[in-house]
């Protein structure tokens, strides 16, 4: 064997390839000890978004019934649209019936689904609806009555339609 050769095996012969892995086992009674369970995880020490959206709007705000709600708004301020002569006033009455069926239907009041998908829909239709008013004028005044009367009619149409669901299922 050549010196080189013989120097690399000796510098691999050094090399200490011990590594300590905690299997449980004890060395005295041959069987395994008691496992260990990782630590527990507290609440602040999870990071991720999920986790922050179930600690702070997980009890108030349903993504399902958020998406839910934006779509029957979206669905009924479409057809309320194709009345003449109505223009955000028949958006916001369409808002109005999508929150009044939401609440007849719905086995659950949604509030703030209701009221998030209303000024959504509402300040979109506002803006949408009246393009040439906002490129020449100020938008903050039809921004402003989209928002707050889409969010408006969606939650009063949502109290009427629980209502109306309510008067329905009671016993007489």
């Amino acid at each position: 064997m050549s010196e080189r050769q013989r120097q690399q095996t000796d510098d691999v012969d050094d090399v200490d390839l011990s590594v300590d892995v905690g299997t449980g086992l004890d060395d005295s009674s041959g069987g395994f000890d008691e496992p260990v369970e990782p630590p527990a995880e507290s609440d602040t020490s999870r990071g991720t978004i999920g986790s922050f959206y179930d600690r702070t709007l997980g009890s108030v705000l349903s993504s399902r019934g958020l998406v839910v709600a934006l779509v029957v708004t979206l669905v009924f301020t479409v057809l309320s649209g194709l009345i003449p002569f109505l223009g955000l006033l028949g958006n916001i009455l369409g808002i109005g019936v999508a929150g009044f069926v939401y609440g007849a239907i719905a086995s659950e009041s949604r509030y703030v689904e209701l009221l998030v998908a209303g000024g959504v829909v509402g300040g979109g239709s506002a803006l949408l609806g009246n393009l040439l008013v906002i490129t020449f004028g100020s938008m903050t005044g039809l921004l402003g009555a989209g928002l707050a009367g889409g969010a408006i009619a969606a939650v009063v149409g949502h109290y009427f339609g629980r209502d109306f669901r309510d008067g329905l299922t009671r016993e007489v």
